[in-house]
């Protein structure tokens, strides 16, 4: 995901990482061949309108990888 920055409206990463937490545990009710679902997403937020969309379409590509990475390692420790 990309959230551009929007006149009047302040993305806190906080929220953000709320709303991404809860697209998990709702993708983690679905049962596909008998195994939860698990999904690995990644964000960036653009600090002006004038930025370079492709590094921050980059950057939130490189988050999401670093995300599954982090399951794959909890994933390991069990």
């Amino acid at each position: 995901m990309c959230f551009p920055p929007r006149p009047g409206i302040t993305c806190i990463r906080r929220e953000i990482r709320s709303i991404l937490n809860g697209i998990r545990e709702n993708a983690s009710t679905y049962q596909v061949k008998g195994q939860s679902l698990s999904v690995s997403l990644g964000y960036s937020i653009m600090d002006s309108r004038d930025g370079d969309l492709a590094a921050y379409l980059k950057l939130s590509d490189e988050n999401m990888y670093q995300d599954k990475k982090r399951k794959k390692q909890v994933r390991q420790e069990k």
